[in-house]
Parts: C-alpha cells; structure tokens; sequence
C-alpha cells in the first residue's frame, strides 16, 4: 500500500483486482489507509525539483501519471488547475497537464490536446496518464485506464521541452490568474522514460512503482508520499529526483484511494 500526499485528491481504486490481474509487484490496498498516504495541494502548498525529471531530448518519449482528488474544480472556461508542469516559463518548451472545467488538458509546447467532455469531479479520485510518443506525433490521454483523448495532428513540432526549470507539482511556474494551484489530494506520481502502452497504463495505475507493469519505458521518478514531511518526498523509483516540499506540514498526508 501506498501514501498520498495532499496536493490533489487521491484516487480510490476498484475491489476484487487481486483476483483478475496480473501482479509481480504490490497493489494499491484500500484496507490499509494507515500506510497508503496522499498529499494535499493548493492553498499554496506545492512540490518542485529540478532537473530534466520529464525527459528533455529532442524527439524523447515520455509518460507522466497521476491520481487525482479535486477538492475544488475551478469553472468558466479561462482558469486552469495545474497538476504538473515542467518549463512552463517558455511556452514552446514545456510540458502541462492539469484541468479546465474538469476537462483534462495536457500540452507540449504551444500545442494542446484536450478532452472533450468533464473526467474529473470534486471529492472523486481519477488516475490520468499521459502518454507522450514522437513516433506516431500524438499525444493521448488516458482517464482510469481507458483512452479519451489522443491528437496526432496539431503536433507539428517535437523540439526539446526546458530541462531548466523544475518539474512543478500542484501549481504552474507562472504567477497569473488563468493558472491555479490544483486544491485537493495528489497521489502515486510517476514519470517514465518511454511512450507506455494503453494495457501498460492499466496495470502501472493498479501498481506501486514499475513491478508489475510489462513495460520497455524506465521509470524514471515516482512519489508515493508514503512518508509524511513537510520538506521531501523521496523518489521511489531509486533515481534520486526527491521533490522538495514547500508549504506543505506533515498533518496535511491523508489516508489515500
């Protein structure tokens, strides 16, 4: 079992997967809420390391994933909710993902893919992925396993995203009114250095880390916000990209999906 760390809120998986899934690794248990922690965002509260967590390369394919809580989904159509973003200080070279109306909205550069009706609703966990591939120019969405939103055309440009500025989580680099720290529960982020495939989404999402999930992508960072603290959350994967904590106290880990 896993902790979340209250950033946004945390999903709540389904029953009965121990039987019809296929496991080499840990599963997300809901009757061990003592030890399966998330994080409370918003209200300031946020994450951030530096580096190229989210791969940098020209061409370079990624997955970014997380579960969700919203405790609060903004409306109106102009303001967004972050849930993550790397270089989002340079338009052209970043990585975003996070929510407009309760849509989900994840861009590369300028370039952005969106879901076409509401996957996230306040007080309800959702896992969202985003697979990230060159290969085929697309990037796709995938809300609770299931593919919702995949755009292979609009990506013309596949430059490098900024690997200056730190991946941020729960809140935007940029300090203007259109993006908002995501409020509500966060939980068993992941970043993987490769395009996973939609049944590698599925059982990633059902898993603690990589074991378990036949996957060719390296996992490259994850935060279970397993250990309640108000400076880190160690990265889990082993590779050492902590996420430093900034305004987040030790009472604000709650019991996860």
């Amino acid at each position: 079992a896993a902790n979340k760390l209250e950033f946004a809120p945390a999903v709540t998986l389904e029953g009965g997967l121990r039987e019809s899934f296929y496991n080499t690794g840990t599963y997300f248990d809901q009757s061990s809420t003592s030890t399966d922690l998330a994080v409370l965002s918003g209200y300031g509260r946020y994450g951030a390391v530096s580096g190229s967590v989210i791969p940098s390369g020209s061409g370079a394919a990624f997955t970014a994933e997380a579960w969700v809580k919203p405790d609060f989904v903004s409306t109106g159509g102009s303001i967004y909710d972050v849930i993550m973003t790397q270089g989002d200080t340079n338009n052209d070279r970043r990585f975003f993902l996070g929510l407009l109306d309760g849509r989900i909205v994840s861009c590369l550069g300028a370039a952005c893919t969106g879901t076409a009706n509401v996957q996230t609703s306040v007080g309800t966990w959702t896992h969202i992925a985003v697979v990230v591939n060159p290969a085929t120019t697309s990037i796709q969405i995938y809300v609770n396993g299931t593919s919702v939103s995949v755009n292979p055309s609009s990506h013309s440009s596949w430059g490098n995203i900024s690997a200056t500025p730190d991946l941020l989580i729960g809140r935007s680099a940029i300090n203007i009114p259109t993006y908002r720290h995501f409020h509500g529960l966060i939980n068993q982020v992941k970043i993987w250095d490769g395009a996973l495939s939609a049944e590698s989404v599925n059982e990633s999402r059902r898993m603690y880390g990589s074991a378990g999930v036949r996957a060719s992508a390296n996992l490259r960072a994850h935060y279970s916000f397993d250990t309640p603290s108000s400076s880190v959350a160690l990265d889990e994967s082993g590779n050492g990209r902590n996420l430093g904590l900034f305004f987040v106290l030790t009472s604000d880990f709650v019991a996860g999906e």
